[in-house]
């Protein structure tokens, strides 16, 4: 799982560091997320309408007495159901007007957390109606009630267990059992439909027991994947974000469910989704996990970007602690924290070549990953863009990836590491990648990685502190330097580079690498290399971003080559955790006016100049 590099708009534009799944702290109240590179990469995001008849079929709705399982309940009759059973310990004011108005739905009442009851739903069903249910919905959940929550103590003291594990994991596991049960020698094809929740992918520190409840039915679905083969029972899960319930929307939580607005969907855009699972067996087969944003649906593969990490050994990328984590509703709430408008997304170090060799790994994660940003941009065309990322290493899948990015995803520009096990930007047998990069009028990102040696080994003596406290900055100096050395910059004058943390080391370097290389004759260096040529490029072809720690003393070193029109606004989000991101963000704009003096020139950083920068990008999808 990498990180999103920023340039924010404020207004500002920003290039940033992303992958967060979180919760707001305070009774509970969860913004249930999409894990970017976490597991949420992949499938297409798509809006939801519901379709198919269910004529003739018998639907069990437990929890259908309200909210989600009501509205799903409502939709079955709708849809023609033979009948619809609600098996709840209670019925709502609304459900007992649903009975009452048509005999198509009845109740059971029922405590899904007991054997017996669930099993009495299926006997009812069976003596009422001729048949046990064909669809079976367990949509009867609770959300860290006080009686059952790992903050306090159990109710009663002597309990043993949660019951909040009993409603959220033991019934739809239990219910899952029973249908399979009931329906084997039916010849009849049943689905099973669980009601996970994107909590199911994600750390929630104030909700940890619903978390895991939530996790659990991920994985269960999973697993029961090949029930559909072998059992005819299709088991799937529908995991919406946060929903619009009455806890929301009555009382204290109401002030809350205010700052989600445009996050949050309603219980009738859940029951949707669940209907389309339901009725579409081809594009929901078992064992799918289907999220249910605001912003669309999509289909959790069983792979994510954080898998790949872990198993190419990435868990501590570049010697960090940890890997942060990012989410669409984290990061929007940190734009909203620091007044950005439009982000610019990027995957950080280490990229997508994780495995030195494994081009294989290096094209389906590329892939995986600009799919998923594209659909991002396309769902938020106003709040976000994104850089494409490329595995330079692999030449053949980076050249093939380049159409499909700018072309097919609407890519604002291209992401690359300073290096790739040891071949720098510059690098001969990347031509043919700069070649077509340069054909297109591309914006370039780099973003700096590990040093490391032509035999792969790693080239960071200081290894007790994270290479991202100094390294990187030496390694973004020595990529731009060799573009400019090898000839690269001359040759490809129509790219546009973005050099991270203001340039990290290569200010007070420009002078002396473009005036010593040539002059102790070292061979394939640039003929134009000259300090007054290089300024010039940097002046016309080059932005940097105020990533990490810009002030005073990195800006006011690069203000000595470039003019300000070249410094773009950045937060190194969420890297630099949302705490510190919003303290720099406070300072930066007075730290900035400390050293340009102008108002206009702080305006120009956190807006303008991206906006330049971005205006005539449409050239990058030239055929």
């Amino acid at each position: 799982m990498p990180t999103l590099h920023p340039i924010l708009y404020k207004g500002r534009f920003e290039a940033t560091l992303g992958i967060h799944i979180t919760y707001e702290d305070a009774i509970g109240v969860i913004i249930y997320c999409l894990n970017w590179f976490d597991k949420s990469c992949g499938g297409s995001l798509h809006a939801m309408s519901s379709c198919g008849s269910l004529e003739g079929k018998i639907v069990a709705v437990t929890g259908g007495g309200s909210g989600i399982g009501l509205c799903y309940t409502l939709l079955a009759q709708t849809h023609k159901a033979k009948r619809v059973i609600i098996a709840d310990i209670c019925l709502s004011e609304r459900a007992q007007e649903a009975i009452d108005a048509d005999e198509t739905i009845v109740y059971l009442k029922c405590d899904v957390t007991k054997w017996e009851d669930l099993q009495a739903l299926i006997d009812f069903s069976r003596d009422s109606f001729g048949d046990v249910p064909d669809i079976y919905v367990a949509s009867a959940g609770v959300l860290e009630p006080s009686h059952s929550n790992f903050w306090h103590d159990p109710e009663p003291l002597e309990a043993n267990g949660y019951s909040q594990l009993d409603v959220n994991v033991n019934h739809p596991i239990k219910l899952t059992r029973l249908a399979i049960r009931g329906l084997l020698g039916s010849n009849k094809l049943g689905v099973v439909v669980l009601l996970g929740s994107t909590a199911g992918y994600a750390k929630q520190y104030m909700a940890p027991i619903y978390s895991a409840s939530k996790h659990a039915i991920t994985g269960f679905t999973k697993s029961m994947g090949d029930a559909e083969k072998h059992q005819r029972v299709r088991v799937i899960a529908v995991c919406p974000g946060i929903v619009s319930t009455p806890q929301w929307t009555t009382g204290s939580p109401a002030e809350r469910f205010q700052l989600l607005e445009g996050i949050a969907i309603t219980p009738e855009h859940v029951a949707e989704a669940i209907h389309n699972a339901v009725t579409e067996p081809a594009k929901y087969p078992g064992g799918t996990v289907l999220e249910i944003l605001a912003s669309g649906s999509r289909v959790l593969p069983e792979w994510g970007y954080r898998d790949a990490l872990a198993e190419n050994g990435h868990g501590h990328p570049d010697g960090m602690p940890a890997i942060p984590e990012w989410s669409v509703e984290l990061h929007l709430e940190m734009m909203k924290q620091i007044n950005v408008d439009k982000s610019y997304l990027s995957i950080s170090s280490p990229g997508t070549y994780l495995s030195r060799g494994d081009t294989a790994l290096a094209r389906k994660l590329t892939r995986y990953v600009n799919d998923y940003a594209g659909e991002l941009k396309q769902s938020y065309p106003d709040r976000f863009g994104f850089f494409a990322s490329l595995a330079l290493e692999d030449i053949e899948g980076s050249i093939e990836e380049i159409p499909h990015a700018f072309d097919n995803l609407n890519a604002d520009a291209v992401a690359v590491m300073t290096n790739f096990h040891g071949c720098y930007l510059g690098h001969k047998k990347f031509d043919p990648i700069f070649n077509e990069l340069n054909r297109r009028y591309a914006v370039v990102f780099m973003h700096p990685t590990t040093p490391c040696l032509s035999t792969g080994l790693h080239a960071t003596p200081l290894t007790n502190f994270p290479n991202p406290m100094f390294e990187f900055l030496f390694d973004s100096a020595r990529a731009v330097m060799n573009l400019f050395m090898s000839g690269t910059v001359s040759r490809c004058p129509n790219i546009k580079w973005i050099v991270p943390h203001c340039g990290g080391a290569l200010p007070p370097l420009i002078n002396r690498f473009s005036s010593i290389a040539p002059i102790v004759g070292t061979t394939g260096v640039d003929v134009n290399l000259s300090p007054k040529w290089v300024k010039e490029q940097l002046n016309t072809r080059f932005h940097f971003d105020t990533a990490g720690f810009a002030f005073p003393e990195m800006m006011k070193g690069l203000l000595e080559y470039v003019t300000i029109d070249r410094i773009l606004y950045g937060s190194d989000f969420p890297f630099t955790n949302l705490k510190y991101v919003e303290i720099l963000s406070d300072q930066h704009d007075q730290k900035l006016l400390d050293v340009v003096s102008e108002e206009e020139d702080v305006e120009k950083v956190n807006q303008k100049n991206a906006m330049a920068l971005f205006a005539k990008k449409e050239r990058s999808t030239l055929s």
